[in-house]
């Protein structure tokens, strides 16, 4: 009977930095990583989001569609920071 803890790896600091990154603006953690045209993607589609959010001042239709853009950029940066983030610590 083994009653030794099961113990994993040290966490890759650059995995851990590119989630965080990817939270805090969605698509920089994913280029910091090295993930440049998912990154680019994702960066792009917030800008949208913000950039249809000022522009909902004049146009309000696009005061709907900015939400969506912004939580839909969000949403797919953490789900690839995460991605980033397991495959950083099974490395």
């Amino acid at each position: 009977m083994d009653d030794k803890p099961d113990i994993s790896g040290p966490i890759s600091g650059k995995a851990i930095n590119g989630l965080v990154l990817n939270l805090l603006l969605p698509g920089l953690g994913s280029l910091y990583v090295g993930r440049s045209d998912v990154g680019t993607k994702q960066l792009a589609l917030f800008g949208g989001g913000v950039f249809c959010f000022l522009l909902g001042f004049l146009v309000h239709v696009l005061f709907f569609v900015a939400p969506l853009l912004l939580i839909g950029a969000w949403l797919w940066s953490l789900i690839v920071g995460v991605q980033i983030y397991t495959e950083g610590n099974s490395a």
